[in-house]
């Protein structure tokens, strides 16, 4: 375990600091684009100036066949297209492709000086956020890069948004013992621990809310592959029987009848 003080030491030699503090940049409008598609890529110009963030998107949205020349697109997007104040960010793939090492290492050596942001899709826990972390200092000591690349990590499952919770809630703990422990010593105020303590319980709200949500949705993939249906819980009820509803209401022109005639 990395002790605190080394928190903000660069994971690789010389790769640059990481940011004390994330920068706060508009994000209201973001415009993703297929970089291999040069149609797309001519009208760009006229786009920027009116988003805050363009976005190459190298995932999902590329045919397998695409990958590469989407790569080499974004690339080329970044060394040659201005962007002003909007900010240049991209989807690689997920790190369980063939494609997210190439895209990193590609994006990172040739063009990392003009990307903001690196969004990492279908993050499964901090162990992915680690991994990203320590490959891309490693990418920008390389590079020779002076700017770190923010990360922008998708948590697409219900476990990754535990897991993010449970890490809020224990940096919310830390905090409020540090706030506690200036305030012994007259360096924090009163109102300073009720904050702690506030975000701390936030924290914990939303952890039973993530919890709470993975709950759920495990009930709803039961029930949606009918896992969830009175014969398969064993429950000791009358079972509905299809063929003896069909049976009681064939000849009606209206109404039915319970299995037992009532």
């Amino acid at each position: 375990m990395r002790s605190a003080k080394d928190f903000f030491k660069p994971l690789a030699i010389g790769a640059p600091e990481p940011l004390r503090e994330i920068p706060f940049r508009p994000s209201r409008v973001i415009h993703f684009f297929p970089p291999q598609l040069e149609k797309v890529v001519a009208k760009l110009p006229e786009v920027i100036p009116t988003v805050d963030i363009i976005l190459g998107n190298l995932e999902d949205a590329i045919p397998m066949a695409d990958k590469e020349a989407a790569r080499r697109g974004f690339i080329n997007v970044a060394k040659t297209v201005p962007m002003g104040d909007t900010q240049l960010w991209t989807r690689v793939n997920s790190l369980d492709s063939p494609w997210f090492l190439d895209d990193m290492n590609a994006i990172v050596t040739e063009a990392g000086d003009k990307v903001d942001v690196i969004m990492i899709p279908k993050v499964e826990g901090p162990e992915d956020i680690h991994y990203v972390d320590r490959l891309l200092a490693q990418l920008e000591a390389k590079a020779g890069l002076k700017r770190p690349i923010l990360i922008h990590a998708l948590l697409e499952t219900a476990r990754a948004s535990i897991v993010s919770s449970q890490a809020a809630v224990k940096a919310a703990e830390t905090a409020l013992a540090g706030t506690r422990a200036e305030a012994r010593v007259g360096q924090r105020t009163t109102l300073d621990v009720l904050n702690a303590q506030q975000a701390l319980l936030n924290a914990r709200v939303t952890l039973v809310s993530a919890q709470r949500d993975r709950v759920v949705a495990s009930y709803t993939a039961l029930g949606a592959i009918g896992r969830l249906s009175a014969r398969q819980l064993d429950l000791g009820v009358a079972y509905y029987d299809l063929a003896t509803h069909f049976e009681q209401v064939n000849s009606k022109w209206s109404g039915s009848d319970t299995p037992d005639g009532r």
